[in-house]
């Protein structure tokens, strides 16, 4: 009891004198000695303090930064399937515009159809597509492509399905001439690898880079149908017949929609 009554007393004592030095003015700057004081103590500890701080502020910063990173590669990878998606439309509507702008154009009677399966690798050389016997495609029909390009021949017809073979086929034979010269002769597949344009009569005139379109002759073909063009005159004066290399009017690896030609009513 009397204990606590001396630290009452002691605690009044220094009350009573902190507001006497307050009052005549010595107490600022003791108050100031102290502040000094311990900003000179805090320092050292104020800076291992901010160093865990710049550190635990830098982990944070990069988990964010790893989980911006994660959730932006999900969102290129998503554009980038996407714009893949886009262009494959755009090509795709490029290519039907096309055919359908050649089926109002052209004075041929035709069949639409997509290819379904195409191996040009392969050496039957035979395409597959989605019209067969219930849409009036027969075996023998001639297969073109928008521009009146000759592509192949019916060769199998199914309910629903056809196969037909490459003009690169040598399966395939088509009687053709040279568009600016009349020259005729007959285009066969060479196993896949090319066309070859045979049997052009020497006293014809055939150069690089003529047209070579069906002649109509034999009436499989539908004339005036673009084959290709020639590359190289493989024969001599001294053999019996001319012939050349054709390079097809087309890519025959990118088929996506052809017409099987019917003959007009």
């Amino acid at each position: 009891m009397r204990q606590g009554l001396v630290h009452i007393i002691i605690v009044f004592l220094i009350l009573v004198g902190l507001i006497f030095l307050n009052a005549v003015g010595a107490l600022p700057p003791f108050l100031d000695i102290s502040r000094r004081s311990m900003g000179f103590l805090s320092r050292p500890i104020g800076v291992p303090l901010q160093v865990l701080k710049n550190f635990a502020v830098g982990i944070i910063s990069v988990r964010d930064i790893m989980r911006q990173n994660q959730i932006l590669g999900r969102q290129v990878e998503e554009l980038t399937v996407q714009i893949a998606e886009l262009e494959k439309s755009d090509l795709e509507n490029r290519v039907l515009r096309e055919a359908l702008n050649f089926k109002a154009e052209t004075p041929f009677v035709l069949i639409p159809a997509e290819v379904i399966t195409l191996d040009a690798l392969n050496i039957d050389q035979k395409v597959t597509i989605n019209r067969g016997r219930n849409q009036g495609v027969e075996a023998g029909d001639a297969v073109v492509v928008s521009g009146s390009v000759l592509v192949g021949a019916v060769s199998e017809v199914f309910d629903s399905t056809s196969q037909f073979e490459l003009i690169t086929s040598s399966a395939v034979a088509v009687n053709a001439e040279v568009a600016k010269s009349g020259a005729s002769g007959i285009v066969r597949g060479e196993h896949g690898l090319g066309l070859l344009f045979d049997l052009i009569s020497q006293t014809e005139t055939i150069e690089p880079m003529d047209r070579i379109i069906t002649s109509g002759l034999g009436g499989r073909f539908p004339a005036n149908l673009l084959i290709g063009f020639v590359s190289e005159i493989r024969s001599s004066s001294s053999e019996l017949f001319q012939k050349a290399s054709v390079i097809p009017a087309t890519n025959l690896r990118n088929l996506r929609v052809v017409f099987v030609v019917k003959k007009s009513q």
